[in-house]
């Protein structure tokens, strides 16, 4: 786990120069709903997310926005009231139910993405690291790639009942930057772990091919709209 934290704070440090808002910063904006009391941190121990890295799938990075909304028009309305001004909104389906998940693209890399999933009144948020996701229609499965510097990662979630948990969770690096093949395009000093269990190449896209098929996913971001225009289109649903 110390890996994977070294791995994700490499890249997010990079970034946080330039941009103004962090992950921090969003998450805190967020957490609590415009009707409740609750704060962050009892948001995520209210769903039992757990921060010691014991590979049972809890999420550190999802947690409840609010419970008791009749819609997941209602639900999504209120949750980007009271939310920060982002730069698009977008109307996806994940899993096969009927009800669409919202994705909120941050500013910058570091602020990352927003998933917000609706079930039985209750609204969720899945907080991505940097901002490429991409995920499989009607199928339950996200995968949120991306790294900087040397430093990559592969995290798929599958979403059942309106929460999120991580099924792969890989990481593919170098320590020498030096080792880079400018003719080859890739470092030769590389290294890929699953669950920061070092693994070959071969064994880490095996694993993760078998679990989310890259063929079938969808990435763009091109029909979001910005906040205004989202809440708009909301009540034509």
């Amino acid at each position: 786990m110390k890996k994977k934290a070294f791995i994700i704070l490499i890249c997010i440090t990079a970034l946080l120069a330039g941009c103004q808002n962090t992950k921090t910063d969003i998450a805190n904006d967020i957490s609590t709903d415009a009707g409740s009391t609750s704060t962050h941190d009892e948001d995520i121990a209210s769903i039992g997310i757990s921060n010691d890295g014991d590979g049972d799938g809890s999420l550190e990075n999802q947690w409840i926005f609010g419970k008791g909304f009749s819609s997941w028009q209602e639900g999504y309305k209120a949750y980007i009231e009271t939310a920060p001004d982002f730069p698009r909104y977008s109307l996806i389906y994940v899993d096969d139910d009927d009800i669409p998940e919202l994705a909120i693209e941050g500013y910058c890399e570091a602020e990352g993405c927003l998933i917000v999933s609706f079930h039985h009144g209750e609204v969720n948020i899945l907080h991505t690291l940097r901002l490429g996701f991409s995920y499989i229609e009607k199928k339950g499965l996200l995968c949120n790639s991306n790294g900087c510097q040397g430093q990559y990662y592969d995290i798929v979630y599958s979403l059942s009942e309106g929460k999120w948990k991580c099924i792969f969770s890989g990481s593919n690096y170098t320590h020498d930057f030096g080792s880079l093949d400018d003719e080859a395009g890739k470092f030769l000093d590389f290294h890929y772990a699953i669950d920061d269990v070092e693994v070959d190449e071969k064994t880490y896209y095996e694993k993760l091919n078998k679990i989310y098929d890259e063929k079938a996913a969808i990435y763009s971001f091109c029909d979001g709209c910005n906040k205004e225009e989202f809440i708009t289109a909301l009540s034509e649903y």
